[in-house]
């Protein structure tokens, strides 16, 4: 894909292909994600309590930790947790073996990852029945027969489509295609950049479903741009939309990073625009798209800490009231 602005010599374009970041999969992975959130407006099921999702989320982080799968992993499984979820309503019940089966799942799509010992799976199920059982969830006894066919009824409701475009996806394919473009020209600080914007994916996906609610190709695009700043590779005026004044972006980014300075740029101003027309090509998008994405972002992560703080705040008076 080329920009008027922004033509990308067919040696980057080879590269990009090489390294399995092509545009036309880049594109692909667009149209499949558009595609199968169409899909999903007729389901009509809720959203598991936030309580609920928090303990699978983290249930599920613990496993993959055990397991030694990748990250990536993790993030596939709350994708296609959400969505089972919204495809099969009030399945809280069923909940713990359908943590651990979407990660069994996963690590059998993963042809590079072997699992010597499957009874692990079934001690994890129980421990997450277990913890579930005592706010009062009525959960079913699990067994190995129980994670045998809650995998198969899982895989065919979500009509076996076990790979999914995750957040972390796309925050990973958006830094492949910009290494490879720019060279080594900005050393460590596209990784620097590439960790905060995963560190950002982590938050978002743990606060909310965020991630059937919104394009993820968008989010991705708004948090690595966010996360550029932090780098000190763009300097913060860039991400304003024309329509947003440059100190309530100040101000929310303040809010974001957990720091009472912005970092500065080290980079030259005709370094950062060569920068922006490599950022451009690289996730096929404009600048108008690049700064609506990450001001979005900017907003919803600045909600996201908020909402975590007012919950922690309900958490501690609780417990407060508790002792009284």
């Amino acid at each position: 894909m080329q920009r008027d602005s922004c033509v990308v010599p067919q040696a980057v374009e080879d590269l990009w292909d090489r390294h399995g970041v092509s545009t036309e999969y880049l594109e692909l992975c667009k149209t499949r994600e558009q595609n199968a959130s169409l899909n999903l407006l007729a389901a009509a099921g809720p959203p598991l309590p936030v309580p609920v999702r928090d303990f699978a989320l983290r249930s599920m982080m613990f496993i993959v930790g055990m397991k030694r799968m990748s990250i990536r992993s993790w993030f596939q499984a709350v994708l296609l947790l959400d969505t089972q979820v919204l495809q099969a309503p009030g399945s809280i019940e069923m909940l713990p073996a359908t943590c651990v089966c979407l990660l069994r799942l996963l690590r059998k799509v993963d042809c590079s990852e072997t699992d010597e010992d499957s009874s692990t799976w079934l001690s994890f199920a129980q421990h997450i029945a277990q913890s579930l059982a005592v706010p009062g969830f009525q959960v079913p006894e699990v067994t190995q027969e129980v994670l045998s066919r809650h995998e198969m009824i899982i895989g065919r409701e979500l009509d076996w489509q076990l790979d999914p475009m995750a957040l972390e996806q796309w925050i990973s394919m958006f830094s492949a295609r910009l290494k490879l473009q720019s060279s080594d020209d900005y050393g460590n600080r596209l990784q620097l950049a590439e960790n905060k914007a995963l560190n950002f994916a982590r938050l978002l996906v743990m606060h909310e479903a965020r991630s059937l609610a919104s394009s993820r190709f968008e989010l991705a695009l708004g948090l690595f741009f966010l996360s550029l700043v932090g780098a000190q590779l763009i300097p913060l005026g860039t991400l304003c939309p024309q329509e947003v004044f440059h100190p309530g972006m100040h101000a929310v980014y303040v809010e974001i990073v957990f720091a009472g300075t912005i970092p500065v740029c080290v980079l030259t101003a005709e370094q950062v625009r060569a920068l922006l027309d490599n950022l451009h090509a690289a996730t096929c998008s404009d600048p108008d798209m690049l700064q609506q994405a990450t001001h979005g972002v900017m907003q919803t992560l600045g909600n996201a800490l908020r909402d975590m703080q007012q919950r922690q705040h309900a958490n501690i008076a609780q417990v407060q009231r508790q002792q009284i």
